[in-house]
């Protein structure tokens, strides 16, 4: 447990609205820049061990690189949040959060999937960077499911919902603050697509609105467990969606 308390009353400490605003930016940006710093350092130094070669021809290695950069997210998020003594806490979710957990999954992806298609139907199509790795080596589909859980949804949802929802929470209450994050969250992910400037926009507004209802399920329940394990699921149930469809 990293708190005991949630707290999500408006606070009164910060007079500006500019501030809070800008802090959130300021922290994905700063979160963003630590994942692809990290991300960077290790496939130079893979490079120099294996060659570029290997870096560039090796999906699963490709994967693994990005792994120190979710690390260093954690760090500075767990770092930003004891600074600013934002509470978090972590609890084993309970009977009627669990069921919220498989209910928002579900919804999730119903969401995604439909929001996709509507993309589909109004811009040009568009890759991500995931789909190409997965589909030349389909089993690197499931270990990214299992990293989401443990690492990569743990990350992202520190970040995001801990640090930015709740920072933006202080000043601005639950609900802006829920979709402050969440376009901070899209935003963070643009990079995972190529496409046209509408359909890459669309893309990441896929992702930011399937995180609304995340951080809706953690200003509800109070339980930050509730949107890690909700995040790492979804991307677990697309990676097993996807890997059934490339095995098929």
């Amino acid at each position: 447990m990293l708190s005991t308390t949630h707290t999500p009353d408006v606070s009164t400490d910060d007079r500006s609205a500019l501030r809070p605003i800008a802090v959130a930016i300021g922290l994905a940006l700063a979160g963003f820049g630590a994942n692809f710093g990290a991300s960077v350092v290790a496939g130079a130094i893979a490079a120099v061990a294996v060659g570029p070669e290997a870096v560039l021809n090796d999906g699963t290695l490709q994967f693994a690189l990005g792994l120190p950069g979710q690390l260093l997210v954690v760090g500075f998020s767990l770092g930003y949040l004891r600074w600013r003594s934002l509470p978090v806490d972590v609890t084993l979710p309970t009977r009627t959060e669990s069921l919220l957990i498989g209910a928002s999954v579900v919804a999730s992806a119903a969401a995604a999937f439909g929001l996709t298609f509507l993309r589909r139907a109004v811009a040009d199509s568009v890759t991500s960077t995931v789909g190409g790795l997965v589909s030349a080596d389909p089993a690197l589909a499931l270990m990214m499911g299992v990293a989401s859980i443990l690492l990569i949804a743990p990350a992202e949802e520190l970040l995001f919902r801990g640090a930015v929802q709740g920072r933006l929470r202080q000043r601005f209450g639950r609900w802006p603050s829920i979709v402050g994050a969440s376009t901070l969250f899209a935003g963070w992910h643009l990079l995972n697509f190529d496409g046209s400037v509408v359909g890459t926009a669309l893309a990441a507004g896929v992702v930011g609105a399937v995180s609304l209802l995340w951080g809706y399920t953690y200003e509800r329940t109070g339980n930050f467990a509730v949107p890690v394990l909700t995040h790492g699921l979804y991307n677990m149930t697309l990676m097993a969606i996807t890997y059934a469809e490339l095995t098929a």
